[in-house]
């Protein structure tokens, strides 16, 4: 692990006995700042590195995390205007899809509806979608999980 930090020119890797990691993520990725958006990448473990290494400026503009194990990259980010945000999001998503990933809003600020148009916090529509609506249809008829979230 720590040869990979030297080659990101990262921080040490932060040990402790006095939290969980459960709160080391809630308190670095914690979004008490409602202008901050939170997006997670997801890229093939094989193609973490260079997706990194691509986005370095992107990410290292705000608070990030990468989950190694899992090939997830979460990052912050705040702006003045969609307009911005849009672009930042999709220099992060472009290079993603390429590698065969996503990259996705998991939480943004709340602006007035208006504003928010034009910023597309999924990037693209899965192959499977038809089967996630159908499995939402049969298990959550009533639609009370993550209303108007993903799936209507």
């Amino acid at each position: 692990m720590e040869g990979l930090l030297d080659t990101w020119q990262a921080s040490p890797a932060l040990e402790t006995d006095q939290m969980a990691d459960c709160q080391l993520w809630a308190n670095a990725l914690g979004n008490d700042n409602k202008k901050q958006m939170v997006k997670r990448s997801g890229v093939p473990i094989k193609s973490l590195y260079e997706y990194v290494q691509e986005c370095a400026l992107l990410i290292d503009a705000g608070n990030w995390i990468v989950d190694v194990a899992n090939g997830f990259v979460y990052t912050m980010h705040e702006s003045q205007s969609v307009d911005e945000t849009a672009r930042w999001l999709n220099a992060l998503r472009t290079p993603a899809l390429k590698r065969e990933g996503y990259a996705i809003v998991i939480d943004m600020p709340e602006l007035p509806e208006s504003r928010n148009k034009g910023l597309d916090r999924w990037g693209y529509q899965p192959q499977s979608l038809y089967i996630m609506e159908r499995l939402k249809a049969c298990w959550d008829a009533a639609g009370i999980l993550n209303p108007k979230m993903f799936l209507e």
